[in-house]
């Protein structure tokens, strides 16, 4: 029994050797500086990406006799494990004295764990700030305090964002009593207990140039270039001293020709700091792309437009795997032709602790010298020629029809 379970384990991490990397076809390479044997992880950075195609798949890992080494490329996600605690909602009310709408939430027992709280509601257009408390027979305890929840809804612009749950820390009480302040009364449909768990995606933040300008609309336009091509994005936080406002935003990234044709995103930015009210939210997030110019419309109605002082952009972090030995690595990239290659390890992966893999790190990125660049098709190299070719394929073919047309009348 014993040498079958180490036969499989070391089927898992047995990797098959495959054939040496034709390096002239790979133009830039970089050292992967690990620290030891095994399981690794290798970020891949900003000027990686440059150089890299768009879909990652001209990335590959060699040895120092240039054996290729299997990978599998890994795209940082949030993971949230949420179950559903079973909770009876209660004690609807509205306190005028204190300006809040509260309900109260039995869980039946204690000793179930616990740690956020979800609503729906057929309200819209609010942001009320939450607090949240629980008990088993005693007094109230203060497990949440300034938290938020909103909504906001513009049909005209299709933008909708809402946040109708509030996270606290982990209890084990049987009653919750939310409170929401809302200075009058409030309707709340439903409301669900949920044990949540959220491993927040990592991120990688990078530098960016900066402009605005506000439009013939009155919309602040927001032009960002990240200075690399191919860098994944998915994140704007925008940064302002401005106070007291909600507007609509909306993303856009720049096409190959040049236009900004298609919305990533539709979010709504706003800061209050008021006696009844704080919070904020600055960041818009949107669906992932690669491009190197995007841009940010904040529309502003007939309010005076937000001037805005920066902007971070960020993207989720991709990183490859692949298992060491006592060997040295290089990580090549930059070749055109390149499609994705296939390992095993994508499958064998899921058998695998990658929390447990060793951290490596990228050297400087070297130019190969050796390398053959791929000569565009001939008709785009000389994209005039076959235009050309027609033309006068068209005048040669015109003159034997005169020629022809004259002998037939002699």
């Amino acid at each position: 029994m014993k040498r079958f379970i180490i036969t499989v384990l070391g089927s898992l991490l047995a990797f098959p050797v495959l054939a040496a990397v034709d390096s002239t076809q790979w133009e830039f390479s970089r050292d992967i500086n690990t620290t030891r044997s095994g399981l690794t992880v290798v970020e891949l950075d900003a000027q990686a990406f440059a150089s890299m195609k768009s879909d990652v798949a001209d990335v590959r890992i060699v040895d120092a006799a240039g054996a290729e080494q299997p990978y599998v490329l890994q795209v940082e996600k949030e993971v949230k494990q949420s179950s559903l605690a079973g909770a009876r909602l209660l004690n609807r009310a509205y306190v005028a004295d204190g300006g809040y709408q509260q309900f109260e939430l039995d869980l039946g027992t204690t000793g179930v764990l616990h740690s956020r709280v979800a609503i729906t509601t057929p309200e819209e257009n609010f942001q009320y700030q939450i607090q949240v408390y629980g008990r088993n027979d005693g007094e109230w305890k203060l497990l949440k305090g300034g938290g938020v929840m909103f909504d906001y809804t513009n049909e005209g612009e299709n933008i909708h964002a809402e946040q109708l749950s509030v996270l606290y820390p982990e209890s084990s009480f049987r009653h919750l009593q939310v409170r929401i302040f809302s200075g009058s009364e409030f309707q709340v449909s439903t409301a669900k207990v949920f044990a949540t768990k959220i491993r927040k995606a990592k991120d990688a933040s990078y530098d960016v140039v900066f402009d605005q300008s506000v439009n013939e609309d009155g919309n602040t336009v927001i032009d960002i270039d990240l200075g690399y091509d191919q860098l994944p994005a998915n994140k704007i936080t925008l940064k302002t001293k401005e106070k007291n406002f909600d507007r609509p935003a909306q993303v856009w990234a720049q096409n190959d020709e040049g236009d900004y044709d298609r919305v990533y995103g539709r979010e709504y930015l706003f800061r209050y700091d008021t006696d009844a009210f704080a919070g904020e939210n600055l960041t818009l997030e949107f669906s992932d792309t690669s491009a190197q110019h995007l841009r940010v419309v904040v529309l502003n109605g007939d309010d005076t437009p937000i001037s805005f002082s920066g902007a971070t952009v960020s993207g989720s972090v991709r990183s490859v795997i692949f298992e060491a030995g006592d060997d040295e690595y290089e990580l090549l990239y930059g070749n055109p032709r390149a499609t994705r290659p296939k390992y095993d390890i994508e499958r064998r992966l899921k058998f695998i602790n990658v929390a447990n893999a060793s951290t490596a790190v990228l050297g400087v990125e070297v130019v190969n010298a050796e390398f053959v660049p791929v000569l565009a098709p001939f008709t785009e190299r000389m994209p005039w020629l076959l235009p050309l070719v027609l033309v006068l394929a068209s005048v040669l073919l015109m003159g034997m029809m005169v020629r022809h047309l004259k002998a037939v009348r002699k």
